[in-house]
């Protein structure tokens, strides 16, 4: 299920994200900022996806899913609530980053609708009426 991170989620979060290599140990998650959306199996946080709302175009933040989950389409159903979430702002695309490193995730992006700028790490998807 996905739903809105809660600050109950943030232990959940927490671990998802160090789990991931992602935790920066310098920086508290007390409080999230801006939308944050979390995957959920059996009570337990299995994915996480931050977007930056903006105008005209959004960023994703964040995104991380339990190894044991991967591959089985949470990452896909994240990207697509943090969209109509984007949408719903009136943003007309969303831009993400990725680590040069994480071939996986490039190769993924185009499965998502989002194409290389400059063919780079950069990945801009356009946000339809859909």
């Amino acid at each position: 299920m996905i739903r809105p991170a809660t600050t109950d989620d943030r232990l959940g979060i927490l671990v998802l994200l160090d789990r991931c290599g992602l935790l920066h140990p310098d920086l508290t998650y007390d409080t999230w900022s801006h939308p944050t959306l979390v995957a959920e199996e059996d009570g337990q946080i299995v994915g996480m996806i931050q977007g930056l709302i903006g105008y005209p175009q959004s960023y994703i933040a964040d995104v991380a899913v339990a190894p044991e989950y991967q591959k089985q389409g949470i990452g896909r159903k994240l990207y697509a609530a943090v969209e109509q979430v984007f949408k719903s702002a009136g943003s007309q695309a969303w831009c993400g980053l990725i680590d040069a490193e994480n071939a996986e995730m490039i190769a993924a992006a185009p499965h998502l609708g989002a194409a290389s700028v400059r063919g780079g790490a950069i990945f801009v998807k356009t946000l339809g009426d859909n």
